[in-house]
């Protein structure tokens, strides 16, 4: 697969790289329910942590973050 002049390609792979590494994210907060670990290992802030942690444990409760 060549690249296109409007750079379609690389737009393409971001947004595939993207999308794994939300999932990624979302898995570990499936698994981990701990938001200092997904701050530690992926660099997010506290609350997109959180929201990852909502998303994955809606049964949960609490009031979710803006």
């Amino acid at each position: 697969m060549r690249p296109r002049a409007d750079g379609r390609v690389r737009q393409d792979r971001n947004d595939a790289l993207r999308a794994f590494r939300a999932d990624r994210i979302l898995d570990e907060a499936r698994e981990t329910e701990d938001p200092v670990h997904l701050v530690r290992i992926f660099g997010i802030s506290i609350t997109t942590a959180m929201k990852y942690i909502h998303t994955a444990h809606p049964h949960r409760g609490g009031p979710i973050p803006p």
